[in-house]
């Protein structure tokens, strides 16, 4: 294990959030996503507030931020209490391939079980191939349910 001093990750600042936005944009942009600046400027805003919600983590390279990851907490009857979903993962292009994202796994698997969590869950694109490859890698299984969602009005 990576010793604490040069651990590259670590919780978001709220004076990082413009940086953050501008990743989050990339992602959606790459993952073909809506993207709403302002909308996601207050989902972010209120995970570095309210952490009860959720975390949000930054992946620090040399002083820069080169990636971030959301997780989302729920609780589960079925999967015996608090529950966390991985809601976004995102390294910047130029740092892939460098086993920063199975790193960044292992460090959000550590935070969750520190935190109470039984359980990770998270969602991968169809055709996105090498990210469920490496999720599989990781551990994460295949479930034979499909994912549904349904936006109140």
């Amino acid at each position: 294990m990576t010793p604490k001093a040069l651990q590259p990750f670590r919780s978001a600042r709220a004076t990082e959030l413009d940086t953050l936005l501008d990743l989050v944009r990339d992602f959606h942009l790459e993952e073909h996503l809506a993207y709403e600046r302002n909308t996601v400027r207050r989902i972010l805003s209120d995970l570095l507030i309210r952490p009860e919600l959720g975390q949000l983590w930054v992946l620090e390279l040399e002083g820069r931020i080169a990636g971030y990851a959301v997780v989302g907490y729920g609780y589960s009857i079925e999967y015996g209490g608090r529950d966390a979903f991985i809601d976004e993962i995102y390294v910047i292009p130029g740092e892939r391939k460098k086993g920063h994202g199975m790193r960044f796994l292992a460090w959000i698997r550590d935070q969750a079980r520190a935190a109470g969590v039984s359980v990770i869950h998270l969602e991968v694109d169809n055709v996105n191939e090498r990210a469920f490859e490496v999720y599989k890698a990781f551990g994460f299984k295949p479930k034979s349910r499909r994912m549904m969602s349904l936006w109140p009005e």
